[in-house]
């Protein structure tokens, strides 16, 4: 049965606890967005007891398994200071290599970059990419 259905609730009866049991199945055998979802499960309580050191754990194993997502998930518990202390210069350290493994921040994600690393350190969306580079040749054309 599919994870994501069990999870959902599509076409069966919506249970987290099934959800989470079938996953920590794939991550225990090393399946990098499986050790992410559990690390996800564990940080917002889906599923089972909320526990942000296991959280910690699942979201490093992602990391160790090349899941970008965990990488950046690391350095969001070292911003906010969840079962761990607070440390913004270890946060800054995970941000970094989770954007030099290709991971793309989200809105939100973005805030928290630019808080840690600084206005210019995070990197644009293609959105922003494209208006700039618009404006560019506007200005080259004049």
């Amino acid at each position: 049965m599919d994870v994501a259905r069990r999870r959902d609730g599509e076409g069966v009866e919506q249970d987290y606890e099934k959800a989470f049991e079938y996953t920590l199945l794939a991550a225990e055998q090393g399946h990098p967005k499986s050790c992410y979802n559990i690390g996800w499960s564990y940080e917002q309580g889906e599923g089972v007891e909320q526990d942000y050191d296991e959280a910690l754990k699942y979201y490093k194993l992602a990391s160790e398994y090349g899941n970008n997502a965990g990488t950046f998930a690391v350095g969001e518990l070292y911003y906010l200071g969840l079962g761990v202390d607070q440390d913004l210069e270890e946060a800054a350290k995970w941000y970094l290599q989770a954007l030099d493994e290709g991971y793309e921040p989200d809105e939100e994600d973005r805030k928290h970059l630019k808080e840690v690393l600084g206005e210019d350190a995070a990197p644009q969306t293609e959105l922003e990419t494209e208006q700039e580079n618009t404006l560019v040749r506007r200005a080259d054309d004049k």
